[in-house]
């Protein structure tokens, strides 16, 4: 696969340049002022550790090394088991994570909570390095994405973000020229299965046939070990009970929670729909974007930017359950158009240059319009990227640019 693209080519403009440094600059400002002030014990009386969502991982591991794995899958008794470590009046959490899942947190219960977040997030900035290298991307682009307004709120919430960016876009990458690590990285990628669902169509479109039996090759590796290990039970538990519990906290939790969920089911909810008027509606965005969807269709040879936007753009619109964490692979497909945005938006190229800006802050925007408004600009957004993403598609790519 060729490291090369137009990108590296093409000096960025200084107001490219100097927008980037300020935002970078900002985040880590913001995310050193929440650090320092925020609790670093694990008393009762904080609302949530640093790092909040990591706890999952975190407990989880430990109540697999103890043996009490069914204890994972009863929201009652996981609770009471993370109020035992970190106080009675600790929020609610439930683990979500497939059995996949279990050797990643099982090897985090051997250190001390925050070392493991530390290594958690070395994890997640390893994986966005080699994500841009396999761009042909500097790896300072790694840095800017991990301080991107989606990346502070990954680092807030402890959240999985970078990792699945970076799986997402190195299936990608590799897709034509190493189709097994491409496999391997959508198989990884079914610790959340749901940012997968447009990817089995896609690559059956594209008739990658070595993609998808590699990926299932790898992916019963993984399942099959955790059947070895702890039998089918988690499995089926899993399928069950944790689905169950995921749609509970789709369709009744509130508070914060709805203002970090840009989807338009959320829209519904918070605009007082009952459930199913919220999936009606819902419904109807996601038909709308799934024929925006086929109107920008990357066929077989188009460049990985576009695929990958395409693909982004569309799993955001179409799922009803999605965070503002999980957007940083959104931060990664604007990276690919900051030398060309009007290539991505078709717009005048001062327009575009103001449009790629406003969307750097989507994730932050996106919240703040939420919490004033009640409005989620998220889904809106992304289908007026889709709809600028079909208006040029015969357009050929620029010459180094990598192909899928």
């Amino acid at each position: 696969m060729s490291k090369t693209t137009e990108n590296q080519r093409c000096p960025l403009r200084r107001a490219e340049l100097a927008f980037l440094v300020i935002s970078t600059a900002v985040n880590f400002c913001v995310l050193s002022w929440y650090y320092l002030s925020s609790h670093t014990g694990m008393e009762a009386s904080q609302v949530f550790i640093l790092g909040r969502d990591f706890i999952n991982l975190y407990v989880g591991g430990g109540l697999i090394a103890d043996g009490n794995i069914t204890t994972l899958f009863s929201q009652e008794n996981y609770l009471r088991a993370v109020r035992e470590i970190y106080g009675e009046t600790y929020p609610v959490h439930n683990w979500s994570y497939p059995p996949t899942m279990f050797w990643v947190a099982l090897g985090f219960s051997f250190f001390d909570y925050f070392f493991a977040l530390f290594l958690w997030f070395a994890l997640g900035a390893v994986l966005l390095f080699c994500a841009t290298r396999a761009l042909g991307l500097s790896p300072v682009w790694a840095v800017v994405i991990f301080l991107s307004p989606a990346g502070v709120f990954n680092l807030v919430t402890g959240q999985n973000g970078f990792v699945t960016a970076a799986l997402i876009t190195m299936a990608f990458a590799f897709a034509s020229q190493r189709p097994g690590l491409a496999g391997l990285n959508w198989a990884l990628l079914t610790m959340k299965p749901h940012l997968g669902i447009v990817a089995l169509p896609l690559l059956v479109i594209h008739r990658r046939w070595k993609t998808i039996g590699a990926g299932g090759a790898f992916f019963a590796c993984l399942a099959g070990s955790t059947l070895v290990v702890w039998g089918a039970e988690p499995w089926q538990r899993f399928l069950t009970e944790t689905v169950q519990q995921q749609q509970v906290v789709l369709e009744e939790w509130d508070g914060l929670l709805l203002k970090i969920m840009p989807t338009v089911f959320i829209q519904g909810r918070i605009w007082g729909f009952s459930v199913t008027a919220s999936y009606m509606l819902h419904a109807a965005f996601a038909g709308l974007g799934v024929l925006l969807a086929i109107r920008a269709w990357p066929d077989r040879e188009a460049t990985v930017r576009r695929s990958l936007t395409w693909f982004v753009v569309t799993t955001l619109l179409v799922l009803p359950y999605s965070f503002v964490y999980d957007w940083v692979v959104f931060q990664i497909i604007l990276i690919l158009w900051i030398w060309d945005p009007d290539a991505l938006f078709v717009l005048k190229p001062g327009t575009s240059r103001l449009v790629w800006s406003l969307l750097w802050w989507l994730p932050f925007l996106s919240c703040f319009f939420a919490l004033t408004l009640s409005f989620h600009l998220g889904p809106v957004v992304l289908a007026f990227v889709l709809w600028r993403l079909g208006c040029k598609r015969t357009n050929a790519p620029p010459a180094g640019v990598l192909r899928v």
